[in-house]
């Protein structure tokens, strides 16, 4: 850890990793290591195997699908609030981001 930087091991939030295989810049095993220790509610890891740092770029087709797939899989899920049962959007910033034809690296 670098003094004087903070390192965030939890939210409240979903949090989702997307990683290229041949990132020099982030070291792929210590992204993957961080994120074995992260805690959320919901997380995810996606690794595109022909990318590096820009996977955005370089897997344009790929980056779209994961966060397409997630959000297919959380439609319909309920969960619990105190005191009553709420339905989980479907909509998300994913899905809001992609629709106005913005690039992921805008968001993360």
């Amino acid at each position: 850890m670098i003094p004087g930087n903070r390192q965030v091991n939890r939210a409240e939030i979903p949090v989702y990793f997307l990683h290229g295989r041949y990132d020099h810049a982030v070291s792929y095993t210590l992204a993957k290591n961080y994120f074995e220790l992260f805690q959320a509610p919901e997380k995810a890891f996606f690794t595109f195997e022909h990318s590096a740092h820009s996977p955005h770029f370089e897997e344009p087709e790929r980056v779209r699908e994961g966060p397409e797939r997630m959000l297919k899989g959380r439609a319909g899920i309920r969960k619990k609030v105190p005191g009553s049962i709420k339905t989980v959007r479907k909509s998300s910033i994913f899905e809001r981001v992609f629709a106005n034809g913005l690039q992921l690296q805008q968001v993360i």
